[in-house]
């Protein structure tokens, strides 16, 4: 068409012959008519641009060739290849975006000042298509001229492009939006606080206004957030949190704050300050439900460190705040943050679960309240692996919290318990053994402080690990064991209705331990134990005394012995009425035989406390008194043992038995005896009679000891 030859060659910077290229032009636009030429010059102005090299050199070869005066030409043709460039910058694939973004920056580079101006009014009319693709195209042009011009050559055009951004920002597609955004990030980029100042506002009372507006002034908020949250989120503030605070601004912060990024942790404060004050004034329920919607937001955007960090020093400064109505906020703000928060707040977690199990004794009903539900989201937050980790704090405060004599309200509340039962257990059974052994604990600890109907349903998912562990003996140390063993007792102590169907599986537990080689606490815990059972279940007593009596006689070491001694003797304390009189007879036999045998000290003082158990049935006894105990009698440290045990155990004993001047005179006889295992017990048991009624109140006692 144009007559030119394609084996000519002109160096990139050379133009062809101003004839041969005005004759060409003509011949274009004669065939092509003018607009189909400016598509064509104007596409071949673009490819000059394209990322393969062989193109570019074609088309600038053939550029020069039909163009003579490339400034005219582009100026006759700019309309079309604006229009070119912002429908290449809308395409999806990258490389054409690239290419149209290269032509922009060579348009203001190579064009001088006035450019600019030629570029926008075509921009300008873009903007206003009803194609949201030339929308598009049209703001991530302005973009790129943003980018690619001078100081000088944007100064008489800043307002016009600030009015081509403010208006993009607005639009009804997404896409449109988001390209506006960025023109907007490089717009603050290059001129400072005036891009913020000359759209933001704008943004903002039409954020006030009622209607459609609203909502898509707050679309384009959340795409500038997305790219200049840092600047931008703090002008956005006070009109988000103004008082009296309205539906659509706690939903509009709801919005922003999930694309606030790290600028939310240094306004964290200010924010949820308003928002907690918000919550607690507002009578308006679905009003305080949005409120409440815009927390849970917030909590769910903290990303990073020091908003996390920021967060928990204020939760943990309200929770101690003397306004009730801000502790059951706290509590609340909290139970939401552990409900849609992922982030890892592992360092704080031992500090929450003392001031969660500290409020369910708090002196308001409502922060109990609330503190039960927050505690079950605190423990679901956790992953199952990480539970036993807060076991020993949980069991530690559990211990603090209350008082002798009551109940705790908040573990009387369903959902306190259940959360503490896969803490709990998952520290029995699965934790190291400081663990193990603090949980334990903390069931006892439990059983204390629960209402018995509140800790029902809870007894087996206790009581199972707990004999589970016990039966593992060889595996812990005496710490743990006695820690199972004591909890174990206590239950029996305070419900024993509820642990009933384990009662055989206990009885051998504790009747194994009390036999535990390892440790003189564990045999003493399981005696202890083994007695409290008895007291619950009177059955099957009678081959309960003759094992332990079996048993004892049979060990070879004495400190066993003396341990199923003194289980015997809870044994009997607490089912002396059911015992048969063989099994009473047969205990009788093991205390009178004990006078005979030598033994440690620790079996006689298990066989004291056995004496001391036959109180209510003190008949059985005569024979052993006026054999061993009553003055005239042998000395002995068996004789001098009893006499202090019953002392402190069973005072009114020897007042029943008629015999209290004549064992006083055996108290005198001993204490003169040269062996300081007799003596001592006697000086002993005269120290304690000058306290312990009905001796202090008796004047033949002061008489006998002469004081």
């Amino acid at each position: 068409l144009s007559g030119i030859s394609g084996k000519a060659e002109l160096e990139e910077e050379e133009e062809a012959d101003a004839v041969v290229a005005e004759s060409s032009r003509k011949v274009l636009t004669e065939v092509l008519g003018k607009e189909r030429r400016d598509r064509v010059l104007g596409a071949l102005y673009l490819v000059r641009q394209d990322a393969v090299a062989a193109v570019r050199m074609a088309s600038i070869h053939i550029w020069k060739a039909l163009v003579s005066n490339t400034p005219r030409t582009v100026r006759e043709i700019l309309p079309t290849l604006i229009n070119q460039v912002v429908d290449l910058l809308s395409m999806p694939h990258g490389d054409q975006r690239e290419t149209a973004a290269r032509t922009i920056g060579e348009l203001c580079r190579k064009f001088g000042e006035k450019i600019i101006g030629d570029m926008l009014p075509i921009l300008q009319k873009g903007s206003k298509s009803s194609d949201p693709r030339i929308r598009e195209g049209v703001c991530l042009a302005v973009s790129e001229i943003v980018s690619n011009s001078s100081e000088a050559q944007r100064e008489e055009h800043e307002d016009e492009i600030i009015v081509v951004v403010r208006r993009s920002l607005v639009d009804s597609s997404s896409n449109v939006r988001a390209a506006a955004a960025i023109a907007f990030d490089i717009l603050q980029d290059v001129m400072g606080a005036r891009a913020i100042d000359e759209t933001i506002p704008t943004l903002l009372e039409a954020l006030r206004q009622p209607g459609e507006g609203s909502g898509t002034a707050l679309q384009a908020l959340k795409e500038v957030m997305n790219v200049r949250a840092s600047t931008v989120f703090p002008v956005l503030i006070p009109t988000l949190i103004a008082t009296p605070m309205t539906a659509f601004n706690a939903r509009a912060l709801a919005s922003l704050v999930t694309v606030a990024g790290n600028a939310l942790s240094k306004r964290l404060t200010v924010i949820l300050t308003a928002l907690v004050r918000a919550v607690e004034n507002e009578t308006d329920m679905e009003l305080k439900a949005d409120i409440e919607g815009a927390v849970s937001a917030l909590l769910g955007s903290i990303s990073d460190l020091e908003g996390l960090q920021t967060l928990m020093l204020l939760l943990a400064g309200w929770v101690k705040n003397d306004s009730w109505t801000r502790r059951v906020s706290a509590l609340n703000f909290f139970k939401t943050f552990c409900e849609v928060s992922i982030i890892d707040f592992s360092l704080y977690r031992p500090d929450w679960v003392r001031s969660l199990v500290t409020l369910m004794d708090d002196r308001q009903a409502e922060v109990v309240e609330a503190a039960v539900p927050a505690f079950e989201a605190f423990v679901k937050s956790i992953e199952k692996d990480d539970l036993d980790s807060i076991v020993v704090t949980l069991r530690r405060t559990i211990e603090s919290t209350g008082a002798p004599g009551r109940t705790v309200p908040g573990f009387n509340i369903k959902g306190s318990v259940s959360s503490m039962v896969p803490v709990i257990v998952a520290g029995l059974t699965t934790g190291n053994n400081e663990q193990r052994e603090q949980a334990a604990y903390a069931i006892g600890d439990l059983v204390e402080r629960t209402e018995e109907i509140a800790l029902k349903p809870y007894v087996v998912p206790f009581t199972g690990p707990l004999i589970r562990v016990a039966t593992q003996a060889t595996a812990f140390p005496p710490g743990v064991k006695v820690a199972i063993l004591k909890s174990l007792g206590t239950m029996l102590e305070h419900i024993p209705t509820h642990v009933k169907p384990f009662f055989p599986q206990l009885s051998r537990t504790f009747v194994k331990s009390c036999s535990d080689s390892s440790s003189l606490a564990v045999r003493n815990a399981a005696a202890k134990s083994l007695g409290a059972l008895t007291k619950s279940n009177q059955t099957r007593i009678d081959a309960l005394v003759t094992e332990l009596i079996g048993t004892a006689q049979a060990s070879e070491d004495d400190a066993i012995a003396a341990s199923l001694v003194l289980a015997l003797a809870y044994v009997v304390r607490h089912a002396i009425t059911t015992t048969s009189a063989s099994s009473k007879e047969a205990c009788i036999s093991m205390l009178e035989s004990a006078f005979r045998e030598r033994h440690d000290e620790p079996y006689l003082h298990g066989m004291a406390t056995l004496f001391t158990s036959f109180e209510p049935s003190p008949e059985l006894l005569q024979g052993v008194v006026r054999s061993h105990i009553l003055q005239g009698t042998p000395p002995s440290v068996l004789s001098s043992l009893i006499i202090l045990h019953a002392v402190e155990d069973a005072p009114k004993l020897f007042y029943t038995m008629n015999c209290v001047p004549s064992v006083l005179r055996k108290i005198v006889e001993s204490i003169g005896e040269s062996v300081p295992a007799i003596s001592r017990p006697a000086r002993e048991a005269k120290e304690l009679i000058r306290t312990t009624p009905p001796f202090c109140d008796d004047d033949s006692v002061l008489a006998i000891f002469g004081t």
